[in-house]
């Protein structure tokens, strides 16, 4: 890898991590049920991912909104599965 690879490969990967913790801290911080709400976060910005297919102006190629909605997914499944290691009930 160069220099820029290594800057950029590190930077998506601490812009990964760091949604992901923000995702479980603000989960961490809700009443009821924090699976349901990390589900519904991520179906609200899938949702919003997918207007962008009609947006006035530039509407974003499939591609694009694909590759959003793959990454809303993990990030997602990784504080969620961070959330079931805290509650110790993450399954074997």
């Amino acid at each position: 890898m160069n220099s820029f690879e290594i800057r950029y490969n590190g930077i998506e990967h601490a812009k990964i991590v760091m949604l992901q913790r923000l995702l479980l801290e603000v989960a961490e911080l809700q009443q009821g049920d924090k699976d349901d709400w990390i589900d519904r976060f991520r179906n609200a910005c899938i949702t919003e991912i997918n207007e962008t297919q009609n947006a006035p102006g530039t509407p974003r190629p499939a591609e694009v909104r694909q590759m959003a909605t793959a990454t809303v997914k993990m990030v997602s499944d990784m504080a969620k599965h961070r959330l079931a290691q805290r509650q110790g009930t993450e399954p074997s």
